[in-house]
């Protein structure tokens, strides 16, 4: 074979390479604006005009073209967004890899308040000490950080809904134990203001069984209003969330967790005992904190705690 033919075939072989795409067949391609793949499956996210919806790898078309977003396959389902053309959510919801859709209203930060009343008086209450909102201008109390709370309960989840990590952002955002939206209003911007809060309040309610109770009773219903707002893909992983809190703390081990803090304690909130990535592990973490570092619950206040409010989130609908 000569030169000149073998110049000839590289050439047809790169052409036929650059007319395929990476992410289906050009017949496919030509119908979207922009097409990926997003599940291994042989799902697409298709878009036209600026709107999308599911399409397969021969071309048949799943939904409507109707979502302003929609993320990647995690645990079967796709998270996806509606807005308005101001950009205003109107629903949040998950498709499967059929297409079937599971819609639900969008909640926003304004409508999500709650007429909370004055914590018991029994309360220690040291919430002057954090001063004002960063920029909405109103002073902490009690009530007002509890509806702070309960506004990152229900928000969190629904901002980043991707199946894969919900239960990292339930835990960690949701329950404001590691950063996110809400925790950075308070915890965040004067650090020495909050860990003072933590001390005189918070350590003082966890560290003492009347003042848990009381608190609980104050709570309680707050928590459990917002849980019925949540979609059943949240409700489930907040359960499920507060289940393995409850088999975690039902198998505490003081010795070993000590031995594992002592040993790794940059990883203590990362990994369980057995040394594997847990992806819920920083709620364990932040109980076993209270018990070995701050010493303010014993491990059997800790449990009958734990298994109280399992026992009741287990319920909630």
């Amino acid at each position: 074979m000569n030169r000149y033919k073998i110049i000839t075939i590289l050439t047809l072989l790169i052409l036929y390479n650059c007319g395929t795409s990476k992410n289906g067949s050009n017949l496919i391609e030509t119908k979207y604006s922009n097409l990926i793949q997003i599940d291994s499956s042989g799902i697409y996210k298709g878009l036209k005009g600026n709107l999308w919806g599911l399409v397969t790898k021969d071309s048949s078309e799943l939904t409507e073209f109707k979502y302003s977003d929609i993320g990647t396959f995690q645990k079967g389902f796709a998270a996806f967004s509606i807005f308005d053309n101001g950009g205003y959510g109107l629903y949040k919801g998950y498709l499967d890899l059929k297409g079937n859709e599971f819609i639900y209203p969008y909640l926003n930060f304004e409508s999500l308040n709650w007429n909370i009343s004055n914590a018991p008086k029994e309360i220690p209450d040291s919430s002057h000490i954090l001063g004002k909102h960063s920029y909405l201008n109103f002073n902490w109390t009690l009530p007002s950080m509890l509806n702070h709370n309960l506004q990152a309960f229900i928000l969190e989840p629904q901002s980043y809904d991707d199946l894969g990590n919900l239960d990292k952002i339930c835990t960690g955002y949701g329950m404001l134990i590691s950063g996110g939206n809400f925790s950075g209003d308070y915890m965040y911007e004067e650090p020495d203001k909050w860990n003072s809060f933590k001390l005189n309040t918070l350590y003082n309610i966890i560290g003492n069984e009347n003042l848990r109770e009381l608190t609980w009773k104050w709570a309680y219903p707050y928590y459990k209003d917002a849980f019925s707002k949540l979609n059943p893909f949240v409700k489930q992983t907040y359960q499920d969330c507060f289940k393995y809190l409850n088999d975690h703390i039902e198998n505490f081990n003081r010795k070993k967790y000590e031995e594992f803090l002592m040993k790794d304690e940059k990883n203590f909130a990362k990994f369980d005992i057995n040394g594997n990535i847990d992806s819920k592990r920083k709620l364990s973490a932040f109980v076993d904190r209270l018990i070995l570092v701050h010493e303010v619950i014993s491990p059997e206040d800790a449990k009958r705690w734990i298994n109280k409010i399992y026992s009741e989130v287990r319920q909630w609908k």
